[in-house]
């Protein structure tokens, strides 16, 4: 299997995508507090869409670069998932516990009852099952990450034992408890793969990093006039996949740009420690994606909003940015043991995957 090896830029592209992406999240909430109406939520879920495509090209990428069997990449994927989900779960529960002795109407708006059940199906990935929406109210980021489990599982299944009947009855299985709203978005996370394996067998475009923002641009410029479609977002019964339609648009510009990065590089980047501290950020974008609401709910518990201030607007994005890299690097540093630890869990139960058996689709 030949290896495909990002160039610098590229790698480069990925990282601050993901950057932005994740603190575009993070001004959006922190923005309807002190702005009120001026916030467009929409801006907030293409950013999400971002991170969708981007994770299907980076596992394609990931699969592509490293023989890998079933176990060993879902041992990966669900580590990769819980080192940083089930402690931001346990955070939340400690801040709402906190909010709730207080009182007052801050805990009123971010609870909406069974808090105990919602904690739950957030911890097990099943929180957006079919026509339900139960990620805690303080924390509601946490609903991608339950599509994000699934797809990791259904791709997984497909990939690497396409020919297996077995695996071929789990996908029907776990599709069938999902439901149609979290597979209705499956093809964007789908897009992503898409993008990386037709890259493969395309010349490489000598000025693939300005296309690249070239996309980003018509991205920013289509998102800002195209209407959701079919429906709004937040509404029963698809919630967060109501615009799907919108969201196949979007995804497949980001899915462009991704597929037009260079992939051999033009000019070395000498400063290999701003390569290294950037990549470290861009780790860490996952723990602040799914940390910085609860840390906001609780920062404005304390701190009084000052409608329309920007600098007291700006001093709550750093301390968030703050406290969710701090903890960020921390949980990084704890990967290797959750990855030690859900083999060791899960080991038994794999057995079944034990031949080695390597992607069809992924050549």
């Amino acid at each position: 299997m030949k290896k495909h090896i990002f160039p610098e830029e590229t790698s480069l592209a990925l990282d601050f995508l993901r950057i932005f992406a994740a603190i575009t999240v993070l001004i959006v909430h922190v923005s309807f507090l002190w702005f009120d109406s001026k916030v467009n939520f929409e801006i907030g879920h293409l950013a999400v869409i971002v991170f969708f495509v981007l994770s299907g090209f980076i596992i394609a990428y990931t699969i592509s670069n490293n023989l890998q069997t079933f176990d060993t990449y879902l041992v990966l994927r669900v580590s990769r998932l819980m080192s940083i989900a089930l402690p931001a779960i346990f955070i939340t529960a400690l801040i709402e516990i906190y909010l709730s002795f207080q009182g007052g109407s801050i805990i009123a708006m971010y609870t909406r009852g069974n808090s105990f059940i919602r904690y739950l199906l957030s911890a097990v990935f099943l929180n957006e099952i079919w026509f339900i929406s139960a990620a805690p109210p303080i924390n509601t980021p946490l609903w991608s990450l339950s599509y994000e489990f699934w797809y990791y599982l259904l791709f997984g299944l497909y990939c690497f034992k396409k020919e297996n009947k077995s695996f071929k009855i789990l996908s029907i299985l776990f599709g069938l408890i999902v439901g149609p709203k979290v597979l209705l978005m499956f093809p964007i996370w789908f897009m992503g793969v898409l993008s990386f394996e037709t890259s493969k067998y395309r010349e490489n475009f000598k000025y693939g990093f300005v296309l690249f923002l070239f996309f980003l641009i018509i991205l920013l410029i289509i998102a800002a006039y195209l209407p959701p479609m079919p429906f709004s977002l937040g509404k029963y019964p698809l919630y967060f996949s109501n615009q799907f339609i919108t969201d196949y648009i979007l995804g497949g510009i980001i899915a462009w740009a991704l597929w037009v990065l260079p992939k051999q590089s033009y000019k070395a980047i000498s400063n290999t420690k701003f390569i290294c501290y950037l990549r470290k950020i861009g780790d860490l974008t996952f723990s602040l994606y799914v940390l910085h609401y609860p840390f906001l709910v609780l920062y404005i518990s304390i701190f009084s909003v000052e409608k329309g201030d920007v600098s007291s607007f700006v001093l709550c994005i750093s301390v968030i940015v703050a406290i969710c890299l701090v903890i960020g690097f921390f949980l990084e540093s704890k990967r290797f043991w959750w990855k030690k630890n859900i083999d060791k869990a899960l080991s038994k139960y794999l057995k079944i995957f034990a031949k080695d058996e390597y992607p069809a689709v992924l050549p």
